[in-house]
C-alpha cells in the first residue's frame, strides 16, 4: 500500500481513485501546460499522478456524506495543484538555468512533500487547533495507519469520530489548508529540537534508575512492554503505537502557560504528522557520510550541538541547540520535512569531539559541556 509520496511513479489509478478526476481531467483546459516541453509536462503529470495516491479513501467504513465531502475536496485539491505544479515548474526554470529534468523534479518533489508537512501541523486557527488536538488526545484516535489507504484516509477515520457540527468546523479547516498549498505561512509551529521519542526514552532511563512509576500517567499494555522491554529510542514503529506513545508524553507536559501549551502542542503535532521519509534514509552514509536524503536532494544547512562531557573528557550525549536547513526547491516556507535530516550525522560526529577537560569551576555534578557547529554543503 502506498502511503506516502514517493519517488517511483505510480499509475493513473491513483487519480482515478479520487472519484470525479478523471472525468475532470478530460474536460479541463490544456493552456496551462500546453507551452512546457515534453520532459517537462511528463515530469508534471508523473507528480500529480503521486500526489493523487495521498488522496485515495478507502471503499469501507467511512459515513456517506463525509466520504462525498472530502472526495468533493480532495478533486478540487488536485485541479488546483495541476495548474500549480506548471507554476513551480517553470518558477525553478526561472531560477537556474541549464536544470536537468532529473534535478528539477527532486526539487518540485521536495515542495511537494514539504508541502504535505506543512499541512500536517499548520492548523487554519486557534479554534481548529484546539479541536484537533483534543482529538489526537483520544485513545481511539490512534489508529492502525497501516489499514488504511493514506493520510488522507487516517484523517477521514479521525474526523468521523467528531460529532456534528464541530466535525463539519474541522473539515473545512481541511480545505483551507489545502488552499494553502504554495503560498507562505506566516504562523508555523518550529520542528521541536528533540524529538518525542527522544524524550520519552529519557523517561523511561530515568524511570529504571528511580525503580518506581510513582506520579506517572498509565500505560496501555502494548506501549508498556514496548517502553520497558529492550526498548530504543529510534526505533520504528507502527503509527497507533506512535501515537499512543505521544499521548503518554503529554501527559506530563507543564502546561500552565500559554508557551507552554503552545510548545507542548507543536511537538505532539509534529509527532503525529507522519513524514515522507523512510528512516533509512536519515541514517549517516558510509564512513560518516551524507543521509542519502541529503545526498539525493542536494540539502545543506548547519547544526549547532550542546556535547555533554565526563571528568575524563569522554562525551557522553549531545543534544541540538539549532538548526539552519536549506532544500533547493523549497522556498517562501521552512523546510519542515526535512530539518532533521542531518541530526543523527552530526550528532554522531558531535560524540566523536575530544575537548580539553576544563576547570573545576566550569564541572558541575561530574559534567561539562562544549559547543560545536556542523555545516553541510550543498553539493555541486
Amino acid at each position: 500500500m502506498k502511503r506516502t509520496l514517493v519517488a517511483a511513479a505510480c499509475t493513473a489509478a491513483c487519480l482515478s481513485a479520487v472519484p470525479g478526476f478523471s472525468a475532470w481531467a478530460q474536460s479541463a483546459p490544456a493552456a496551462v501546460g500546453s507551452t512546457v516541453s515534453p520532459d517537462d509536462r511528463e515530469l508534471h503529470d508523473g507528480l500529480l499522478r503521486q500526489l493523487g495516491s495521498a488522496f485515495k479513501l478507502g471503499d469501507q467504513g467511512l459515513d456517506p456524506d463525509l466520504r462525498a465531502t472530502l472526495e468533493a475536496m480532495a478533486r478540487q485539491h488536485l485541479a488546483r495543484m495541476d495548474a500549480e505544479l506548471y507554476r513551480w515548474i517553470a518558477e525553478e526554470r526561472a531560477a537556474t538555468n541549464g536544470l536537468t529534468v532529473s534535478k528539477l523534479g527532486m526539487r518540485i518533489s521536495a515542495r511537494l512533500r514539504n508541502e504535505l508537512k506543512l499541512w500536517r501541523v499548520e492548523a487554519v486557527n486557534a479554534e481548529n487547533q484546539a479541536a484537533w488536538f483534543q482529538l489526537l488526545q483520544r485513545p481511539e484516535a490512534c489508529l492502525p495507519w497501516q489499514r488504511y489507504e493514506s493520510f488522507f484516509d487516517l484523517r477521514a477515520r479521525q474526523l468521523q469520530l467528531v460529532a456534528k457540527p464541530q466535525r463539519d468546523a474541522m473539515v473545512a479547516g481541511e480545505r483551507e489548508l489545502l488552499n494553502r498549498w504554495g503560498t507562505h505561512r506566516a504562523a508555523l509551529p518550529e520542528a521541536p529540537l528533540q524529538g518525542i521519542p527522544e524524550q520519552v526514552a529519557d523517561r523511561v532511563r530515568d524511570l529504571k534508575l528511580r525503580g518506581s512509576a510513582a506520579n506517572l500517567p498509565p500505560l496501555v499494555p502494548a506501549l508498556a512492554a514496548r517502553l520497558l522491554e529492550g526498548w530504543k529510542a529510534d526505533e520504528a514503529i507502527s503509527w497507533d503505537l506512535q501515537c499512543l506513545q505521544a499521548q503518554w508524553w503529554l501527559k506530563q507536559q507543564p502546561m500552565g502557560t500559554e508557551a507552554q501549551r503552545q510548545a507542548a502542542y507543536a511537538a505532539f503535532r509534529f509527532e503525529l504528522a507522519p513524514t515522507t521519509i523512510p528512516a533509512s534514509a536519515l541514517e549517516p552514509g558510509k564512513d560518516g557520510g551524507y543521509p542519502l536524503l541529503a545526498s539525493s536532494f542536494d540539502i545543506g544547512g548547519r547544526i549547532k550541538i550542546d556535547v555533554k562531557f565526563d571528568t575524563q573528557g569522554q562525551a557522553v550525549g549531545a543534544s541540538i541547540l539549532s538548526r539552519d536547513i536549506q532544500v533547493p526547491g523549497i522556498r517562501d516556507n521552512p523546510p519542515l520535512n526535512f530539518v532533521t535530516v542531518f541530526d543523527k550525522l552530526a550528532i554522531s560526529r558531535a560524540l566523536q569531539q575530544k575537548f580539553p577537560v576544563p576547570a573545576k569551576a566550569e564541572i558541575k555534578d561530574g559534567f561539562w559541556h562544549a559547543q560545536q557547529e556542523f555545516s553541510f554543503h550543498i553539493k555541486d
